[in-house]
C-alpha cells in the first residue's frame, strides 16, 4: 500500500494457518531518520496495536494474531520536513 506522494509504503503479510495473523511495516523511501507509524485493527474492535517513532527505514513489525476472520484496518505514515504522508486501507473485507 503506497504513502501520498510515494514517500513510502506499507507492507502487509496475512498467515492463514490456525487462528491467522496479521504482520504490517510502514518503510520510509527517504534518507535520513523519520517519524512513522504502522497501526493494524481488527475492523470490529476497537482496539489497534502501532508502533511509531523515529526511524530510519522503518515501524514495525506489529503483529495481531487472532485474526483470521476478520476484517482489518491497516494505516501507515511518515513525516518529512513537518508534513505527513499517509497511506492504508482495509484487508481481508468483503466490501
Amino acid at each position: 500500500m503506497p504513502l501520498s506522494d510515494n514517500v513510502g509504503y506499507i507492507q502487509v503479510w496475512r498467515d492463514e494457518t490456525g487462528s491467522g495473523t496479521y504482520c504490517a511495516m510502514t518503510f520510509d523511501n527517504r534518507t535520513g531518520s523519520h517519524n512513522m507509524e504502522v497501526r493494524v485493527r481488527r475492523y470490529v474492535w476497537q482496539t489497534s496495536w502501532y508502533d511509531r517513532g523515529s526511524y530510519s527505514t522503518y515501524a514495525g513489525s506489529i503483529y495481531v494474531s487472532g485474526a483470521n476472520i476478520y476484517c482489518a484496518e491497516i494505516t501507515g505514515w511518515v513525516e518529512v520536513n513537518g508534513t505527513r504522508y499517509s497511506g492504508g486501507g482495509r484487508v481481508n473485507c468483503d466490501d
